[in-house]
């Protein structure tokens, strides 16, 4: 009997550990997007293409000696350092910035990273919250009335 609830025990955690796909739609996530690191964070969140993704972060990041005087935002400085990066499996990173909203055209793991070119003496990161749905799963609008237009 111990020995089943060993299994019961393993396969939910790996369960648990499995990323987000299609099927789980509606998914909604909370991580942290640390500038520190130099790698790609994964949400955990596999996409398949027509699914409706948001993205919205919040925050500010310090990037090396040129931010002395404070820190930046999601949207990065005019160079593009310190702005935030998604990016669906191996396609080409794209802005997210403080928010995006965008149907996803291809398949694969929804990363996430702060542009910069040395990570080393970054600190902070960005708060970041990732809404995946089918559009099938989208209520339906609402007329808003002529008076309030």
């Amino acid at each position: 009997m111990t020995r089943i609830w060993g299994w019961i025990a393993f396969a939910a955690l790996v369960g648990f550990a499995l990323p987000a796909s299609a099927a789980d739609t509606p998914v909604h996530r909370k991580l942290k997007v640390a500038a520190i690191n130099d790698d790609w964070t994964r949400t955990g969140i596999v996409l398949e293409p027509g699914q409706l993704v948001v993205i919205i972060a919040e925050g500010t990041v310090k990037l090396r000696t040129v931010n002395d005087g404070g820190g930046v935002g999601p949207q990065g400085m005019d160079n593009g350092s310190g702005r935030l990066e998604g990016k669906i499996g191996g396609a080409t990173p794209f802005l997210v910035g403080s928010s995006i909203a965008f149907y996803a055209k291809e398949p694969g793991m929804l990363k996430l990273r702060i542009k910069d070119k040395r990570y080393d003496d970054n600190m902070g990161g960005f708060d970041v919250k990732v809404l995946v749905m089918k559009p099938s799963e989208i209520p339906p609008a609402s007329d808003v009335p002529a008076e309030s237009q």
